[in-house]
C-alpha cells in the first residue's frame, strides 16, 4: 500500500498536470508548453518530422502588417475566427473583405464571415495562395532572415513577432518616404 502511495499517486498527479497543459491540443513541447508539434514547411531532412512550433497568422494591407496572431493549432481552419476577432478588438471594426486560401475553408468560418458581413474570397486550391501575405512572409524570411522564433512561450513569441512586424512596416514606410523625397528634393544638404 505504501508503494502505491509513494509511486503511483505522484505519477497520476504528474499525468493530470500534463493533461492540463495539453488542453485541446494533441501534443505539446516539454521545452515550451505553449508550442504544439507540427510539420514545418522548411524540413531540412525531408522526412516529415514534427517540431514544436506556432502557427503565425497575419493580415496585410498594401503589404503592411495590420494584425498578427500566434496559435497552437497546426492547421489554419481553426485560427480564422479568433484571428478576425482579434482584428475587431484592436480596431473596433471588422474587415470588410477577407482573402484566404483553401486552408481556411470550412462551414463554421463561412458562417462567421457571413454573420459579420464580411465579403469572403477563399481560394479553392491550396496552391493558389493570396499574393499579398505571401509576399510579406517571403520578405521577412528571405530578405531579412527571420525563419524561426528564438523565444519560448506564446507571450514572448507574440512580442518577438511584434518587433519583426514593426521592423517590416518601418522598412516599408521608410522606403516609401525616401522614394517620395528623392523624387521631390534631396533628403539632406551637404555642407
Amino acid at each position: 500500500m505504501e508503494k502505491v502511495k509513494d509511486e503511483s499517486i505522484p505519477k497520476l498527479e504528474e499525468y493530470d498536470s500534463h493533461l492540463e497543459t495539453l488542453g485541446e491540443r494533441n501534443s505539446y513541447s516539454k521545452t515550451d508548453g505553449d508550442a504544439t508539434f507540427m510539420r514545418m514547411k522548411e524540413d531540412a531532412m525531408r522526412n516529415g518530422q514534427t517540431k514544436p512550433g506556432y502557427n503565425l497568422q497575419i493580415a496585410t494591407e498594401n503589404q503592411y502588417i495590420t494584425n498578427y496572431g500566434i496559435y497552437w493549432r497546426p492547421t489554419d481552419w481553426g485560427t480564422l475566427i479568433p484571428f478576425l476577432n482579434s482584428f475587431k478588438e484592436k480596431y473596433g471594426k471588422q474587415s470588410e473583405e477577407v482573402v484566404a486560401d483553401s486552408g481556411y475553408g470550412n462551414e463554421q468560418n463561412y458562417a462567421y464571415m457571413e454573420g459579420e458581413g464580411i465579403d469572403a474570397y477563399v481560394m479553392m486550391h491550396r496552391s493558389t495562395r493570396p499574393i499579398e501575405p505571401e509576399a510579406v512572409f517571403g520578405d521577412i524570411k528571405s530578405n531579412h532572415g527571420f525563419k524561426r522564433f528564438c523565444l519560448r512561450s506564446n507571450r514572448k513569441v507574440k512580442v518577438e513577432f511584434g518587433l519583426v512586424a514593426l521592423a517590416h512596416n518601418l522598412r516599408k514606410y521608410s522606403a516609401l518616404l525616401s522614394g517620395r523625397t528623392a523624387a521631390q528634393s534631396p533628403a539632406f544638404a551637404t555642407v
